[in-house]
């Protein structure tokens, strides 16, 4: 909605950016594992919630709640740990 009406070619402009934005991230990922570790690129990977988080409030001014930043402080922590179980 552009003024207050529905715009018609702004619903395919949308859905092609919604589509076409996972596949950009999945392929830098496997071009990023291309030339990293595996353990490099599972502790990069593991902060990845974080960055939504910070993103969120920083960019759309939302609240995480505690529950939120428990998730992700355990995210953080068991990624790096994983990689570095799995390594050995």
């Amino acid at each position: 909605m552009i003024g207050g009406e529905f715009t018609w070619w702004l619903l395919p402009v949308t859905a092609g950016i919604a589509l076409i934005t996972p596949v950009i991230a999945f392929g830098l990922e496997m071009l990023a594992l291309r030339c990293m570790t595996h353990t490099a690129l599972g502790t990069l990977l593991s902060i990845e919630p974080a960055f939504g988080i910070l993103i969120g409030v920083v960019v759309l001014a939302q609240q995480p709640t505690l529950m939120q930043l428990v998730g992700v402080t355990i995210v953080i922590v068991a990624g790096p740990r994983r990689s570095v179980a799995g390594a050995a």
